[in-house]
């Protein structure tokens, strides 16, 4: 049996849209290999590179709202990302996993829209929606984010009993750079001009997760997990601001899954979980999953709206039933509370 395994990924995407400035070009590549090191050791290796280029690809009502002169290029250099386990008996292993992920972005919009808030003596008193009125602006947005991250992860698993306790750090910096110039006749003073920010950012987070199975027809699940965040108050939208913010979040758990037979099968979970910066969460041991359930997103709504929502608090309940009256055959039904 080989020792050693690898995988060469390349994907090419160029699709010109349906309408006016809806074109979008992606070229990625990857390269991974693994290797056993004795008998119960592994390591693991993997490089990422990719580019993309596109207009205004926001999914529209009406077409005729698009944005013709908007256009985004984002490239991330090489990402690397190294991994090592270690087997401690038939039901003990430790894994960990290291990573620089950087990535850069271009924004240029010709046209832009700004929210506009209007204070008297230092108090908001009303709030514009973007693109009220005459205030636009030309804008370019040069985005960039480096974050190292490390997580360290116990696992033991037995026949009726598994623990996964791990934890995680991320450090990272922010370089943005925003310039809006504005149209000439408006009427209300907006910080025009070049701004730089170079904020940082940190993330750690411990967890445990236990499964029981308490009946081979019967499981219960737990898990707790305890976030503490530092981050830029916005480094994506113009005008930016370089102010840190630091937030802690204490995650309960809690899920059963029952097969009363094998035909029927119930699942019901309740977990908390908190958002992360960037895709800083792409890089994680921790379970994406729980009971079956997603229970990680960096957003419930789109950024092209709202912007970045760093550190947000997602409180997920989810019930779902499943019959097969036979083989190949599925009926589902769920419900899902975020």
């Amino acid at each position: 049996m080989s020792r050693i395994s690898y995988s060469l990924d390349v994907s090419y995407l160029d699709r010109a849209g349906n309408r006016a400035n809806h074109d979008l070009q992606v070229l990625g590549t990857a390269a991974a290999v693994k290797t056993r090191v004795g008998e119960k050791d592994a390591l693991y290796l993997q490089f990422i590179r990719s580019e993309q280029e596109s207009g205004d690809v926001r999914q529209l009502y009406d077409p005729a709202t698009s944005n013709s002169g908007l256009r985004i290029e984002s490239d991330q250099p090489v990402d690397l990302i190294a991994g090592w386990t270690r087997e401690w008996s038939e039901e003990s292993r430790i894994l960990a996993v290291f990573g620089r992920l950087d990535a850069t972005q271009r924004t240029v919009d010709p046209n832009a829209n700004v929210l506009t808030v209007f204070e008297a003596n230092g108090v908001p008193t009303a709030v514009a929606p973007a693109g009220f009125g005459s205030r636009r602006f030309q804008s370019f947005l040069d985005e960039r984010f480096l974050v190292w991250s490390g997580e360290v992860q116990q696992l033991w698993e037995n026949e009726s009993h598994s623990v996964v306790a791990g934890l995680r750090h991320q450090q990272g910096d922010f370089e943005s750079d925003s310039q809006l110039t504005k149209f000439p006749g408006q009427l209300v003073t907006y910080p025009s001009g070049l701004v730089s920010v170079s904020p940082g950012m940190s993330r750690t987070t411990g967890y445990l997760y236990e499964n029981w199975t308490l009946h081979p027809s019967l499981k219960l699940l737990g898990g707790i997990a305890y976030d503490v965040l530092t981050h830029p108050e916005n480094t994506q939208l113009p005008p930016l601001q370089e102010h840190e913010w630091r937030r802690r979040l204490f995650s309960p758990k809690a899920g059963v899954v029952w097969t009363p037979d094998e035909n029927w099968m119930f699942r019901g979970a309740y977990s908390r979980s908190m958002s992360g910066l960037s895709f800083d969460n792409s890089l994680r041991l921790e379970p994406v999953h729980f009971a079956g359930f997603v229970q990680v997103y960096r957003s419930l709504i789109p950024e092209s709206i709202a912007g970045g929502v760093a550190g947000a608090q997602f409180d997920l309940w989810n019930l779902d039933i499943q019959y097969s009256p036979r083989t190949g055959t599925w009926l589902m039904a769920r419900a899902e509370r975020l």
